[in-house]
């Protein structure tokens, strides 16, 4: 049987600076990101927590990332700072 999941498209807003990696700030402002569920029991209908991630860009972030870390960067997971 399938999982079932439930995505929604937001924009996440981060009202100061937040470190996503150490030593890697996410500037103070808004962001296209997603909303994502996913059910664990079909029959009791229970679902996961959600969780939050977000497409970023090297603009997105404090210049002199290396084109690796860039790389890493396309979809990361903010739930721990989504409050």
């Amino acid at each position: 049987m399938t999982k079932q999941l439930r995505k929604q498209p937001i924009r996440i807003k981060a009202k100061q600076p937040v470190e996503i990696r150490p030593g890697l700030l996410l500037p103070a402002g808004t962001y296209r990101g997603d909303w994502q569920q996913t059910c664990i029991d079909l029959v009791s209908r229970q679902w996961s927590d959600p969780t939050y991630s977000s497409e970023l860009t090297a603009e997105d972030l404090h210049s002199g990332i290396p084109h690796e870390v860039q790389q890493d960067l396309r979809s990361i997971d903010v739930t721990k700072a989504v409050a």
